[in-house]
């Protein structure tokens, strides 16, 4: 089975998601804020603000970020097979890949990482760059990860 999709298309289609996203945000933010100062305080409003603000989570730009993750945890699941099928010395790193993208499309959604900022913050008397305390896992989880890949990203005669 085979089907193609359009590089241009698809790229069109996410810078005017993308703006759309933020047009919305600001729009709805502005919308508020200019209500705000004449005095009016309207309930429904923050609630389209809180759907459409690309700085918060479980809203619209959350879940669509989400989705993208989601697809390309499929797609590399769809490549995982494929390498399968041909006995591809890399198929298990294609599927960490897929695994990877879709723990990302999870957290995205259901913010697992910052669930850990505040126990960890608290835990390590975190200040400064470290104070979202998710980043030390952050960093030690791209430097394992980088280190792994180096036979993959240089051939497997580098080490």
């Amino acid at each position: 089975m085979q089907f193609f999709i359009s590089p241009k298309k698809a790229r069109k289609f996410l810078i005017f998601a993308v703006i759309g996203f933020i047009f919305a945000s600001l729009a709805s933010q502005l919308t508020r804020h200019f209500l705000y100062q004449q005095g009016y305080k309207l309930l429904w409003l923050n609630k389209v603000v809180e759907l459409f603000n690309v700085d918060r989570e479980k809203n619209f730009p959350a879940l669509f970020s989400a989705s993208l993750l989601l697809l390309c945890a499929i797609l590399l699941a769809v490549i995982t097979y494929a390498k399968k099928t041909e006995s591809d010395r890399y198929t298990f790193h294609w599927g960490v890949l897929s695994v990877l993208f879709l723990f990302l499309s999870a957290d995205e959604w259901l913010s697992f990482h910052e669930k850990t900022i505040e126990p960890l913050r608290d835990t390590f008397k975190a200040t400064g760059f470290l104070y979202y305390t998710w980043v030390i896992f952050g960093i030690a989880f791209v430097f394992l990860k980088c280190l792994s890949k180096i036979n993959y990203i240089f051939g497997s005669d580098f080490f």
